[in-house]
């Protein structure tokens, strides 16, 4: 249990468990709102609901917050370090559906969202890995625009969005569990083999400091 709680303090774990508490909270608060993506005015809109925008936006940041502090002495440590790494990518992934579903609780009933916890579920996943690979900012900021990029291309193409993007929406809410499943293991897998942080990812951070 020691090597457990220097684990997770080494990631701040616990006091980041808070941020799920907050996206939770704004979740709940706004459940009924979503923001509309409607550039291509042709096609329906692909609406963003904030129950999945939030917790999206929150797994970016708790993605990169969760990169270890102590890469010198885990680098040195057992394979229990990097198999701790990948449950708790596997951890995150889950916490991050916490908010969609009990926000989904205020939600009327004729209201489709199904897809959400697989999207939400894919895009925590991407940012686990990206953070691993690049780093924690540009893991954050790069998953993010992937996933605005990701519902743009569902205004725009949606009927091509459909074929080549994971991702449900209100318009085509069959959730997409495949790929969320997928991304998870590819996700805890890249964590497991970098131990949350890959050598050139940390190497750009020394000397960016």
């Amino acid at each position: 249990m020691g090597g457990l709680r220097l684990f997770l303090r080494a990631r701040a774990a616990l006091p980041i468990s808070t941020l799920w508490a907050a996206a939770t909270v704004v979740s709940l608060l706004f459940a009924r709102r979503a923001i509309p993506v409607d550039f291509a005015r042709f096609h329906e809109a692909r609406d963003l609901p904030i129950i999945e925008f939030v917790p999206i936006v929150t797994a970016c940041i708790v993605a990169g917050l969760l990169r270890p502090r102590m890469y010198e002495w885990e680098h040195l440590a057992t394979r229990r370090v990097g198999l701790l790494c990948g449950m708790l990518t596997l951890a995150t992934t889950a916490i991050a559906v916490l908010p969609v579903l009990v926000a989904a609780t205020w939600l009327p009933e004729r209201v489709p969202w199904e897809f959400v916890p697989a999207n939400v579920v894919i895009i925590t996943a991407v940012a686990c890995a990206l953070a691993s690979l690049l780093g924690a900012t540009t893991g954050a900021v790069l998953t993010l625009l992937v996933f605005l990029g990701g519902c743009l291309v569902q205004n725009l193409a949606p009927e091509a969005a459909q074929v080549v993007i994971p991702l449900g929406r209100i318009e085509a809410p069959d959730p997409h569990w495949l790929a969320a499943g997928i991304a998870c293991l590819l996700s805890a897998a890249i964590s497991v083999y970098t131990r949350g942080a890959s050598r050139w990812s940390r190497s750009r951070t020394r000397n960016e400091d």
